[in-house]
């Protein structure tokens, strides 16, 4: 009862901030990364590949208007293609509006939208920019990747790049998975297509799973048949090898005394979790120690596997405002907070969420205003946050100018 006591406060005022926040609709918009994957396959011109880039756009990274019936999103999404870091080769872009009836769906994590873009570019090495544009805030988030298109010739043995889908057909373009954010589940199945030499019908395939974490491996050993060239291949991974966290995956392809090989990195995660990109459910765990106190923390470090992932589950379901919806948007603001910390105040090895300002931005959210100033010698900073709702005011002093703000003043 003691430690219910203890967390209840911190609890209502995230609850209240987040009300006041999604009400208002009027925050500063800080984009999630999105996931993508790009993929090369062998064309009819050998000069020019099949080059598909698939970019995922989820409601809960994107800010919605509310009309008096519906909620609208706009968005826009670009790739732009460098043949050198500088030398733009060409761009396209669209852009998408989503409705949804509901508030929830808005920031439903399961609400994911695909956009295709399919090029024929020659073999060599591109960079290609992505871009995600909110069009309701005008908030904007890119990434950027080198990748190296190959040369796919119809006369020797050959093989593509790899998607992850959630089915075995080969209408892949609505089912592909991103491999940065793989659930855990029955139906997956790796696509690849493969090119065989003229006169050779048939090949080997050795495909490897490996965890970065050390768990033992797994193989798959087939022999295919094809009369069409090039083939689709459609191999089911077998739940029980999928290991938590980041896995290395390579096909290998023998025929004619020819070898081929296409290799993937694939993040895989527990079907309950919303992990971002690079997130332990560890970290997360230690991250909640401004909320969670005593036995729940407690309990939560010392579980290991699907006991942590339960416990960390039911904490958070017990303190959902919207009840018995699989979206809880007191958890999505707590760690949205987080990665807004790390990005902002975040100095030498310290992350932000770990920092002074870090914490009372978690607990607090935004505050309603900010005054900067230097000491009279010039050697030190300061930052005083408002909350006038609240009627806090909270002092962070730099004494050495090197971002290492401290809370000299207000208590948490």
């Amino acid at each position: 009862m003691k430690t219910y006591y203890k967390i209840f406060p911190i609890i209502l005022i995230l609850l209240t901030s987040w009300w006041r926040i999604s009400m208002a609709q009027e925050r500063e918009m800080q984009l999630k990364p999105f996931d993508y994957d790009i993929a090369v396959f062998p064309s009819s011109d050998p000069q020019n590949l099949n080059t598909d880039v698939y970019v995922w756009v989820g409601n809960y990274q994107l800010q919605f208007l509310k009309t008096d019936t519906i909620y609208t999103a706009r968005y826009q999404v670009n790739v732009e293609i460098f043949k050198q870091k500088n030398v733009s080769l060409l761009t396209r872009d669209t852009t998408n509006v989503i409705n949804e009836q509901r508030y929830a769906r808005t920031i439903a994590h399961d609400a994911r939208h695909l956009v295709l873009f399919r090029f024929n570019l020659a073999p060599q090495e591109y960079v290609f920019r992505i871009r995600l544009l909110d069009l309701n805030s005008n908030a904007t988030v890119f990434q950027e990747v080198i990748k190296k298109v190959p040369a796919l010739s119809q006369n020797q043995l050959g093989i593509s790049d790899i998607l992850i889908m959630a089915q075995d057909s080969i209408s892949f373009d609505f089912t592909t998975i991103p491999p940065m954010r793989v659930p855990i589940q029955d139906r997956i199945f790796l696509y690849t297509q493969v090119i065989l030499p003229p006169n050779v019908t048939s090949f080997d395939l050795d495909a490897s799973l490996l965890p970065k974490g050390g768990a033992k491996p797994s193989t798959v050993n087939k022999k295919f048949t094809m009369t069409d060239t090039p083939g689709n291949v459609v191999i089911k991974l077998d739940r029980n090898n999928m290991a938590r966290g980041e896995n290395d995956l390579t096909v290998k392809i023998t025929a004619a005394s020819q070898t081929a090989v296409a290799t993937k990195k694939i993040i895989f995660i527990s079907a309950r979790e919303q992990f971002t990109t690079g997130r332990s459910l560890d970290e997360m765990i230690e991250q909640m120690s401004y909320i969670a106190y005593g036995d729940d923390l407690k309990k939560m470090r010392n579980a290991i596997g699907e006991e942590k992932e339960n416990l960390f589950q039911e904490f958070w379901d017990k303190r959902n405002p919207v009840p018995n919806s699989k979206e809880n948007p007191l958890q999505n603001e707590f760690f949205k907070r987080v990665e807004l910390t790390n990005k902002q105040f975040s100095y030498s090895k310290t992350p932000g969420w770990k920092t002074d300002r870090g914490r009372v931005y978690i607990i607090y959210g935004a505050p309603d205003n900010v005054d900067k100033s230097s000491t009279s010698s010039g050697m030190g900073n300061y930052e005083v946050w408002y909350y006038n709702d609240l009627r806090q005011k909270f002092v962070f002093y730099d004494e050495y100018g090197f971002g290492e703000y401290r809370l000299v003043s207000g208590a948490i």
